[in-house]
């Protein structure tokens, strides 16, 4: 090896090629499922939390939890337990890092899979924060798995035909909180 350094700029370019390669693939994966991973501001997560007045011990789910953040700061801030499901592993890995890291193991656990396959009868909050079309999706699963007094927070989009107990935000940013 006469070039060292050359090789070794080689090998970490090959490296982040791969990344950004499972990253686009991972993407893909999430755009196809019906919800592409973009967080929901910290603020709008906060909001959609409070007024969900959670209470320790509670189990919340969040189907499609992405990086898990909002998830994390409910099940810390509120001392629930947490369900993060996502079908994009790439997300859930940071998701897992962030559990691991955080210290939340015992109050945080993570679902690689589809949120349609996902029995929710255990959640006393469900919150989603997908596009109309895969929210709509979810609303017999909501009614057939979910126990009396359950809610769902939908960020965002509606339950097409559905009457929410609370709105919050404001017309461009809603949060609609949902009681079953």
């Amino acid at each position: 090896m006469e070039h060292p350094v050359l090789v070794a700029i080689l090998i970490l370019l090959v490296i982040g090629l791969v990344l950004e390669a499972l990253w686009f693939i991972s993407t893909l994966q999430s755009i196809a499922g019906g919800a592409p991973f973009i967080p929901l501001s910290r603020q709008r997560a906060r909001e959609a939390w409070a007024a969900a007045s959670l209470q320790p011990n509670e189990i919340i789910y969040e189907l499609g939890c992405g990086d898990a953040r909002h998830l994390i700061y409910a099940c810390r801030q509120y001392l629930v337990t947490g369900v993060g499901i996502d079908i994009s592993w790439w997300p859930l890995l940071w998701a897992w890092l962030r559990v691991s890291l955080g210290g939340m193991k015992k109050r945080v656990r993570l679902v690689w899979g589809n949120i349609h396959r996902i029995n929710l009868s255990g959640a006393d909050v469900v919150y989603v924060y997908l596009g109309q079309k895969l929210t709509d999706a979810l609303r017999d699963k909501f009614r057939r798995e979910l126990k009396a007094g359950s809610r769902i927070i939908s960020a965002q989009f509606p339950l097409t035909d559905w009457r929410p107990v609370q709105t919050i935000g404001d017309v461009h940013h809603p949060i609609y909180i949902y009681l079953i």
